[in-house]
């Protein structure tokens, strides 16, 4: 089952990551750092699950994926110091729109569907905006 997952993934990358680019990034020249977009995004997983993640995530299809999908400014992995089963993703994006494509294609690719039974809780990626004037 992974394996045909890594396939697709596979291919999606072979054949460009183009289909996926709904993300307005035509303005991201014109930004400032502070335009971008922040996304959290907490793992809960169930007990014994977060290591197998983190090796898909290590993998050449794992973060590498992401770093070069267009729009991801940078992902950074923390891991919970209070909870051993929890992973947290914090992300920069040129826009959320960026993101809602790289979901969309992890979708199509089949990996959120290995997630899910991994998972404690739903995936629930929060979006924020840096508020320079605080």
């Amino acid at each position: 089952m992974i394996g045909t997952i890594w396939n697709k993934i596979k291919s999606v990358i072979d054949g460009s990551l183009s289909k996926y680019s709904d993300c307005d990034d035509s303005l991201s020249d014109t930004l400032s750092e502070s335009d971008e977009i922040s996304v959290i995004a907490k793992f809960k997983f169930l007990p014994g699950k977060k290591t197998e993640f983190i090796d898909i995530l290590k993998g050449p299809d794992g973060l590498e994926v992401t770093r070069k999908f267009e729009g991801c400014n940078s992902i950074e992995c923390h891991h919970d110091i209070d909870d051993e089963n929890t992973l947290i993703l914090l992300q920069k994006w040129s826009c959320r729109s960026c993101h809602e494509a790289y979901l969309k294609m992890r979708e199509e690719t089949g990996l959120l569907d290995v997630l899910k039974p991994q998972l404690a809780e739903p995936l629930v990626p929060i979006y924020l905006n840096y508020d320079e004037t605080i």
